[in-house]
């Protein structure tokens, strides 16, 4: 398998933390949802929804091939923090 240089690597790193930064959480995801579809939009991809509210960016370049499928949980089993009063959280699940 090639190495990959590290240098090639900085802007995925820095993709990565600019998604994985923005506060989720289960069926709280509308957040990170927006960014990856503006991010499939600043590079004239498609992004849609489906039904199961899974986000999808479609690349589709060339002769038609088998697809390569990435995946990854946008939530995580936490919570937001909506509203911060003194020393009392309020918190959305």
């Amino acid at each position: 398998m090639p190495r990959v240089s590290a240098a090639a690597l900085k802007p995925l790193a820095a993709l990565t933390k600019s998604i994985v930064s923005i506060p989720t959480g289960s069926f709280n995801e509308r957040h990170v949802h927006a960014a990856l579809a503006a991010f499939a939009t600043e590079r004239g991809l498609a992004y849609r929804e489906d039904a199961h509210g899974n986000g999808l960016i479609e690349y589709r370049r060339g002769r038609a091939t088998r697809p390569l499928v990435l995946g990854a949980h946008t939530d995580h089993p936490g919570f937001v923090v909506t509203e911060v009063r003194g020393k009392r959280l309020m918190l959305e699940f």
